[in-house]
């Protein structure tokens, strides 16, 4: 029993080490550095995954972490087909162009203006160039597929925001999972919170504020006035 549990915390542990590694890492001259935090869990979300024959949609749980260091954002999951742990991973020009395809498929659905002719048209919404990393236990296997923005009639003919790949070959020539990862209305305001930018740099704001926080939250009354030439600066 106890092999069993210390071998149960060592896949979990290797699992969460490999998220954390899924994607590039960037220096701190580039752009895309916000700042030395560890990865910060920003939420997540009950999606649905399509499943390939019988077009049904499957409950999947979506985790959101976001990579001070990278600027990236990470969307974890199970994929049920293949049972590998999956890692999408999104730069801002990708979240900028999914959130550009979540609202004009938003703006159509509010407008009525969804046809049958573009059901599952694909990049309908647009498409971007992605990392996905996936395995078993961790991301063992890298490759860039094209993450396609698109809508799907489903469950009582309603329309799902699709995000659809195909798969894609990594460098050893295997094969990245085919995903269609199905958002409803509301779960895309959802997801359009969670890659929104000006929030992720008010996060990263907000652990450098906690980082450079020094003095003590004395009333001002109490506090002394600095002894003067001691060398230490108490301000």
């Amino acid at each position: 029993m106890k092999i069993k549990k210390t071998m149960l915390a060592l896949l979990i542990a290797i699992s969460l080490m490999s998220s954390f590694t899924a994607c590039k890492t960037v220096k701190k001259k580039d752009p895309n550095y916000l700042g030395d935090f560890n990865p910060q869990a920003i939420g997540r979300l009950m999606a649905g995954t399509v499943t390939r024959i019988k077009q049904e949609i499957k409950p999947a749980e979506l985790k959101f972490i976001f990579l001070p260091r990278t600027n990236i954002m990470e969307i974890h999951f199970r994929n049920k087909t293949t049972l590998d742990n999956v890692w999408i991973c999104l730069d801002q020009k990708d979240r900028e162009t999914i959130s550009a395809g979540i609202n004009q498929f938003l703006k159509e659905y509010e407008e009525q203006t969804l046809s049958i002719e573009n059901n599952k048209k694909k990049a309908l919404f647009g498409e971007t160039k992605v990392v996905l990393a996936w395995g078993l236990f961790g991301a063992t296997r890298k490759a860039s597929p094209t993450l396609r923005c698109e809508y799907q009639l489903l469950t009582d003919n309603r329309p799902y925001f699709i995000l659809g790949n195909a798969m894609t070959e990594d460098k050893n020539g295997v094969n990245c999972p085919a995903l269609r990862i199905a958002l409803s209305p509301a779960q895309c305001e959802d997801m359009l919170r969670f890659l929104d930018q000006e929030r992720l740099l008010k996060i990263v704001e907000s652990l450098q504020s906690r980082f450079e926080k020094y003095d003590t939250e004395k009333p001002e009354e109490g506090k002394k006035e600095p002894k003067k030439n001691t060398g230490i600066n108490y301000n």
